[in-house]
């Protein structure tokens, strides 16, 4: 270590250090815009849910289908009402201050974590319910659907569906991580 190191200048720096805000907005702004697009694909998802139901019950399909299907609906209403419920208020941020930005970053970050407890626990409700209805047609309703389709059927659902799971375990540990990263300059901030 050389002698000229000044341990009052690098504390004062440290002390001093701002974020870099407009790298902060840039992230706000996608990120505002990326929810606006989940909230979108949730609603066009369950616009698409009606005329799917229209065919369902305008043919002869079996009571299990209709019954699975109308689970599915009610099930995507609930995942849509959640998702804009989890977002609300994190749409347009109060102020336009530093500690107003990091204060609206942190409430994001803390959402994300609520996001991915409840995709993951969603998830993983859905995923007991389609097994069980598999295993329901496998045993009464053998005739509707070959053995190679009820496979081919649960298995790429079981894939996506444990793809998703896999996704909201880990973007909630980076929204967690986020959260901590935060409240330490937020902290710092405060402190300065």
């Amino acid at each position: 270590m050389s002698d000229d190191f000044n341990w009052d200048d690098a504390v004062n720096e440290w002390q001093h250090h701002t974020p870099d805000l407009p790298a902060l907005k840039r992230t706000m702004r996608w990120e505002t815009w990326r929810m606006k697009l989940i909230i979108v694909m949730d609603f066009i998802a369950l616009l698409a849910l009606i005329p799917a139901m229209a065919y369902l019950f305008s043919g002869e399909h079996t009571t299990s289908f209709k019954v699975f299907f109308v689970f599915l609906s009610i099930w995507a209403v609930i995942g849509a009402y959640f998702d804009l419920r989890l977002r609300q208020g994190l749409w347009q941020q109060d102020g336009s201050s530093t500690r107003h930005m990091l204060e609206f970053a942190l409430k994001r970050a803390n959402a994300g974590v609520h996001i991915a407890r409840f995709t993951v626990i969603y998830i993983a409700i859905f995923m007991m319910a389609l097994i069980g209805w598999v295993a329901y047609l496998s045993v009464y309703e053998m005739a509707i659907l070959s053995q190679e389709e009820r496979w081919f059927a649960l298995v790429v659902s079981l894939v996506v569906s444990a793809g998703v799971l896999v996704g909201g375990i880990l973007f909630g540990r980076k929204k967690k991580q986020e959260a901590e990263q935060l409240t330490g300059m937020l902290r710092q901030y405060q402190e300065s």
